[in-house]
C-alpha cells in the first residue's frame, strides 16, 4: 500500500524542521521556499534537493510512484505539494 497524504505530510514537515535556520513555523502551510533554498550548499547539494530526494525516497520506499515534480514547487506548501505528487 502507497503511503497516505497525511502520512507523507508528516515525514515533509519533519524534514522541513530539519532544513529550518529562518524560524519559520513548520505546519502544513509552510510554503517550501521559506525554509528551504538552491543556494546553501555546493552545486546541486543544496537544502531543496535534499529535501526532494528524501521525500521522493519516502514515496518509493513505501509502495508510491515517483512523479514528476511541479516545477514550481518551492513556491507550494506542503498541502498543495502532497496533492500534486501523489
Amino acid at each position: 500500500m502507497a503511503i497516505t497524504p497525511l502520512a507523507l505530510q508528516t515525514v515533509m514537515k519533519y524534514h522541513l524542521g530539519s532544513f529550518n535556520n529562518t524560524g519559520v513555523p513548520i505546519d502544513d502551510a509552510t510554503i517550501h521556499e521559506d525554509v528551504l533554498s538552491t543556494n546553501d550548499g555546493w552545486g546541486n547539494a543544496h537544502s531543496a534537493n535534499v529535501y526532494r530526494a528524501i521525500i521522493r525516497w519516502t514515496i518509493k520506499a513505501n509502495g508510491g510512484v515517483d512523479k514528476p515534480w511541479p516545477s514550481n514547487w518551492l513556491k507550494l506548501n506542503v498541502i498543495q505539494l502532497t496533492a500534486r505528487i501523489l
